[in-house]
């Protein structure tokens, strides 16, 4: 089964050098061999990548629509800026951690928002009472998709916030 999608895989990106339709600094098949658990593997290559997608940097946050229904965010008050773009921090061939992130969740975070220093910011990487996972920006403070918090956070900023973690404040 490997193989035979392997060579699915190569009779495609040869196929597409032939007909120019992409070169050999956009194509990577290290990129498109799959990885366990990324749900993108379930579909063929041109599910995403034909026609106007056929090269990476045509890959936009509308092709991307096309599965992801963003329906419950829409009608948010605050929402990140839909000018990044979803590869802005997604990767959607061999992310680095879940979900499907381009970098560690705190680095995608970081990438743009440099300017937050320690005093403003919470400590990260402890463990997170609500998830019991990592504390992240994103875990249980943030939903950068969208909320009707300002800064993007999951509740109403301040003591209902930090209550969600913090019980001994209540």
């Amino acid at each position: 089964m490997v193989l035979k999608r392997f060579r699915v895989i190569l009779f495609l990106v040869l196929c597409s050098f032939a007909l120019g339709q992409i070169d050999s600094q956009d194509a990577s098949l290290d990129e498109s061999s799959g990885e366990a658990g990324n749900p993108h593997n379930e579909f063929e290559c041109p599910a995403c990548h034909q026609g106007l997608y056929a090269k990476k940097e045509n890959i936009d946050k509308d092709l991307c629509y096309k599965c992801h229904k963003m329906e419950k965010y829409r009608n948010k008050k605050f929402r990140h800026s839909l000018d990044i773009g979803c590869l802005s921090c997604h990767k959607n061939h061999q992310p680095k951690s879940e979900p499907l992130l381009k970098n560690d969740p705190i680095d995608v975070c970081l990438d743009c928002h440099e300017n937050i220093g320690s005093e403003r910011m919470h400590p990260l990487r402890v463990r997170d009472p609500n998830t019991g996972g990592e504390l992240t920006c994103t875990s249980s403070c943030h939903d950068v998709h969208g909320t009707d918090f300002k800064f993007l956070c999951r509740r109403e900023p301040g003591r209902t916030l930090c209550i969600s973690c913090h019980q001994d404040l209540k």
